[in-house]
């Protein structure tokens, strides 16, 4: 699946770049970034996450360059199959009907194909919200599944929301293990102020986080209780979703899979590679990416009154992986924003390709002004 992305990542600079030297050198960049190439190693959902993102984004700008209803279409099954894939992705349906009902609104003469790609878009939804259903059925969680409300009851823990949970047998039940292991562990290291609360060390959350709640409580209950403390303190939760965005800054955006088995000797020179080819990819060098992307976007809509379909959809991906990643999980930030690597390689190549054009007319401009004075 890799090895065929590489060539649909190939067509989608294609489509979008004009310098062809800018395009391949990217694309080699894409196929042999080391940590593509390791989580292909891995089973874990990273690898077809990447690829399908690669799949789904060239999709929809083949549509907006050659519009059609079978294409409209599968962009809607698509988006169903990569949130089976990976949760994560249910922000791509948001995305499609902002795609759609803008480009509805703006395209006349393609209007009844954006419909079609609306329609099939909520089918999906629909789809999604049947397996919710049968989800509950099963679990007792109306859901796609389980792993979001364990998320959210580690960053309850570490942001110290879950003292005023909204179930008291559970609020004790968090404390008697975080006091179990303070008491035991005095001289525990405090948590970095960005992700921890002051009266939760890194080490007790992790004892007391990874108690399974499960083996307590039924999951229904345990769902319950997430939802509505949440509810409950949405301010103080989402001031803490804040903090870790900007307190993710400096975290280096892919890793080396540390689930296989390789010789130390590998994993070392994995790792080396790997920042060689990714150092500046922190989380704060795409913030200004895809900031930059938006201001220029921004500009060209007021000053052009011309909006580009294709890098908008790119931009609103990309800040959607990278959003959830952060916001969504209490740790492994590194990892989960992986889906989002091939869409800045995308932005940053378009910048590139700016340069080079700009670079050519330029002293293209001044080696004729030169040359044209010669006596």
């Amino acid at each position: 699946m890799f090895f065929f992305s590489v060539y649909f990542f190939y067509a989608l600079l294609t489509r979008l770049l004009k310098n062809k030297i800018v395009v391949v050198l990217t694309t080699l960049y894409y196929a042999c970034f080391p940590v593509f190439l390791s989580c292909n190693m891995s089973i874990l959902t990273e690898s077809l996450s990447v690829s399908g993102t690669i799949f789904f984004v060239w999709l929809v700008v083949e549509y907006v360059y050659r519009p059609g209803f079978v294409k409209a279409t599968l962009i809607g099954a698509m988006a169903f199959l990569l949130i089976m894939l990976r949760p994560a992705f249910l922000l791509v349906l948001p995305i499609l009907c902002v795609f759609w009902v803008g480009r509805a609104i703006m395209r006349r003469e393609t209007r009844a194909k954006e419909i079609s790609g609306l329609v099939a878009t909520t089918f999906s939804l629909f789809l999604l919200l049947g397996y919710c259903q049968l989800s509950k059925q099963q679990f007792g969680v109306f859901g796609l599944s389980t792993v979001s409300h364990i998320n959210q009851l580690h960053i309850l823990i570490q942001s110290g929301i879950y003292s005023e949970g909204s179930d008291p047998e559970m609020n004790r039940l968090i404390q008697k293990n975080l006091d179990e292991f303070a008491a035991a562990n005095p001289k525990a290291a405090p948590g970095d102020p960005w992700f921890y609360s002051p009266t939760v060390t890194p080490q007790a959350y992790n004892y007391a986080a990874w108690t399974k709640m499960s083996d307590y409580y039924p999951a229904s209950r345990f769902a319950a209780y997430v939802d509505e403390t949440i509810k409950r303190h949405r301010y103080r939760y989402a001031t803490h979703t804040l903090r870790k965005i900007l307190g993710a800054a400096p975290i280096k955006i892919g890793y080396v899979d540390p689930f296989n088995n390789k010789p130390p000797r590998i994993q070392l020179y994995e790792k080396t590679l790997a920042d060689q080819f990714g150092w500046f990819l922190t989380y704060r060098f795409v913030y200004c990416l895809l900031f930059m992307e938006f201001l220029v976007s921004l500009t060209i809509l007021l000053k052009v009154r011309r909006l580009s379909w294709s890098f908008a959809f790119v931009l609103l991906c990309a800040g959607g992986l990278i959003f959830t990643a952060v916001a969504g999980a209490q740790s492994d930030w590194s990892r989960l924003a992986i889906p989002a690597l091939p869409l800045v390689f995308v932005l940053i190549a378009r910048y590139l390709d700016l340069l080079v054009c700009l670079w050519r007319k330029i002293c293209g401009e001044c080696a004729l002004s030169y040359l044209s004075e010669q006596p």
